[in-house]
């Protein structure tokens, strides 16, 4: 089993209330900090950075993604969807 999927166990476990302390503690004192340095390790990857972009005559800026950036070239504009599933998931919003 990952951790991950040990983490999520101890969750559903204090959410049905079939829990003792110890599984609310690891819950609250470990796997919080775990999973906030998960999310922040992924954020710190995928920042805005301001680019050129270049269409004929015209030039912009736009934010790009620096942690989806290809060997191409290609940029995702930011937010990317990394940043986009995280910031939903966290605010519960579609």
């Amino acid at each position: 089993m990952s951790a991950l999927d040990q983490i999520r166990a101890r969750a559903l476990d204090c959410r049905t209330y079939n829990f003792g302390m110890r599984a609310a503690d690891k819950l609250a004192h470990d796997d919080a900090f775990r999973l906030l340095a998960a999310v922040d390790a992924v954020t710190a990857l995928h920042q805005p950075f301001d680019a050129v972009m270049y269409t004929g005559r015209h030039q912009r800026m736009v934010q790009v993604c620096t942690g989806c950036g290809t060997d191409d070239g290609n940029w995702n504009r930011y937010p990317c969807p990394t940043i986009t599933a995280i910031t939903t998931a966290l605010e519960g919003t579609k």
